[in-house]
């Protein structure tokens, strides 16, 4: 037996959501959503920015490693026994002076003086 009961249809999809009413409602305060956005992003960007302070920073340094022909041939000296490419020079001479790498070989090496 149907019943055509219009109370009765309304009562039985009563849980479903009405998604185009949603949509609507969303629509409409999309002004106060973007508000609230833009807020919060400005608070997490302070946050971040200001009061935070970061708890690890790191160094790097990038070893260029070049497979090609040197641009200047030092055939003697000290040029010519490092290699002669002019960028490979300057990555070693990077290299040396790099602080990490003291402060390794000055561990290794034993270097170190104890502070008290």
């Amino acid at each position: 037996m149907l019943i055509s009961n219009p109370v009765h249809r309304a009562s039985q999809f009563k849980d479903e959501l009405d998604f185009t009413r949603l949509i609507s409602v969303l629509w409409r305060g999309k002004a106060l959503i973007a508000c609230i956005t833009l807020f919060t992003l400005m608070c997490g960007y302070y946050y971040t920015a200001v009061i935070v302070t970061p708890l690890y920073t790191t160094t790097a340094t990038l070893v260029q490693n070049t497979n090609q022909e040197p641009l200047v041939e030092f055939s003697s000296g000290l040029a010519g026994s490092l290699g002669g490419d002019l960028s490979e020079m300057n990555t070693q001479i990077k290299i040396m002076r790099s602080r990490g790498l003291l402060e390794l070989l000055a561990i290794e090496l034993d270097l170190v003086i104890p502070t008290t």
